[in-house]
């Protein structure tokens, strides 16, 4: 008798794979330029986030426009923060100190003595008189 092995027939049904085509690379860049995050770039795409995460994984072509769009993105605000401190913004220029120069603002605080402050308490006596005790912390 004859051994009937049986294997398994790849299944032919199911959705189609999402392709990331030449036009949805280019959209995706122009998306990620302008800061869009995923969810919206994927929304624009007309396909999940998750396609959108394992497309990055298996089409370098996406990932690499993605990170291209965004770089461009963030080189052009850059820009125009620098051109509007230039102009001088005076906002910008303080931000831009801050964040490329690592300047701080300086709080000053000092105290003239090391004892806390008096502390006053306000009383009435049983006469209806009013008194007051300062305690100076000593």
């Amino acid at each position: 008798m004859e051994k009937v092995i049986k294997t398994r027939k790849k299944r032919a049904g199911g959705r189609p794979r999402f392709e990331f085509t030449e036009d949805r690379l280019k959209a995706a860049e122009a998306l990620a330029k302008i800061a869009c995050t995923d969810e919206e770039i994927a929304e624009a795409l007309g396909c999940s986030q998750d396609t959108l995460a394992r497309g990055r994984a298996r089409c370098p072509e996406l990932d690499q426009a993605l990170n291209r769009g965004r770089a461009a993105g963030r080189r052009s605000l850059r820009r125009k923060q620098y051109e509007m401190a230039m102009m001088g913004h005076p906002t910008m220029l303080v931000w831009l100190g801050k964040q490329l120069l690592m300047q701080r603002d300086k709080q000053d605080v000092s105290l003239e003595s090391s004892a806390p402050p008096p502390f006053v308490v306000m009383f009435e006596s049983e006469t209806g008189t009013e008194a007051e005790l300062e305690l100076n912390g000593e």
